[in-house]
């Protein structure tokens, strides 16, 4: 009813004030943000740049990725694997071997993979498993 009484700048201007109120609480209730996957936080809190390996990937398991070189990098729920489209895949679907970008971080002595960046497939690609060698 109020909204038959207001000229057409009070309208707009009711509209604005609405849009500027609904963009300034959707964020508070948009609960935490992820990290950006080539930042981590240190022990002070604060980010710091992830190094960056260009490998190619021989041989995938469930639990790692192992480069041509023999270099392993060790996955978790938390890795991110990007296909050659920029859409994320899982490492069931990636496929070996492959010329990827890796962003991870050392801990413990062992390189975690925080995100892979298929860049180019091998003609010669296959899903196929590789399991580890009993030691």
């Amino acid at each position: 009813m109020i909204g038959l009484f207001m000229t057409r700048n009070h309208r707009i201007r009711a509209f604005l004030f609405g849009l500027l109120v609904v963009s300034l609480a959707v964020p508070a209730f948009a609960g935490p943000v992820k990290g950006r996957p080539g930042l981590q936080q240190n022990r002070e809190g604060v980010e710091v740049s992830l190094p960056q390996a260009s490998v190619t990937i021989e041989k995938k398991m469930l639990e790692a990725v192992v480069t041509t070189t023999g270099e392993s990098y060790a996955l978790s729920s938390e890795t991110i694997i990007m296909g050659m489209d920029g859409k994320q895949v899982s490492i069931r679907e990636m496929l070996v071997p492959c010329d990827a970008e890796i962003t991870f971080f050392t801990e413990g002595g062992k390189r975690q993979a925080k995100r892979i960046h298929v860049k180019r497939v091998s003609s010669k690609n296959t899903w196929q498993w590789t399991t580890r060698q009993p030691e």
